[in-house]
């Protein structure tokens, strides 16, 4: 019998076909994979890259778990490149599409806050459009310190990160860390 230009067997008749080329969900096993990269006119850190097992990058926005070994790893950066945290704090990227919820970044940059004794300002940069590629960011308070680690859980065009940096210019020293490369 036919299905569209398809013959499809009588005994797969109740069988949906495998759709072909079908995107495969990013996903991310947490194995170590420090790296500097290079964007634009600035460098940034990525703990984990993307890869073929594990969970989904999804799943694990949605788990404490994960936030926990991500809080504990950009931990464990800081004490490589930094000799003192005093006079640093920490933002975190703005939401984007989904308002909802746990907050994934947040959460980790409040983990990195209470371990390091430094200062978290939750909410201090605003996206206000869901355009991916000219998204349109604000600072919504002022951040005393002169020096801020900027926190962004996942990377893939690195657009959210440039704009989040974009906007603390004015400060000594700008620390990007993201949790998972996503290219």
């Amino acid at each position: 019998m036919r299905n569209g230009s398809k013959i499809v067997r009588m005994d797969d008749w109740d069988n949906e076909a495998p759709v072909k080329n079908a995107r495969k969900r990013p996903k991310c096993d947490f194995r170590d994979a420090l790296r500097v990269h290079a964007k634009y006119d600035y460098l940034y850190y990525s703990l984990f890259h993307r890869s073929t097992e594990g969970k989904t990058l999804e799943a694990i926005k949605q788990s404490e778990d994960c936030a926990r070994i991500m809080a504990d790893r950009v931990c464990r950066l800081l004490d490589r490149l930094l000799l003192s945290l005093d006079g640093w704090c920490i933002v975190t990227t703005p939401r984007r599409r989904h308002f909802e919820g746990f907050n994934f970044s947040e959460f980790v940059s409040g983990l990195i806050s209470d371990t390091k004794h430094i200062p978290f300002y939750k909410g201090a940069v605003q996206c206000l459009t869901k355009d991916r590629l000219s998204p349109e960011f604000h600072l919504l308070r002022e951040i005393p310190e002169k020096k801020v680690i900027i926190f962004d859980d996942i990377i893939t065009t690195g657009m959210t990160l440039t704009a989040t940096r974009n906007l603390l210019l004015d400060k000594e020293q700008i620390i990007c860390i993201v949790g998972i490369h996503n290219n």
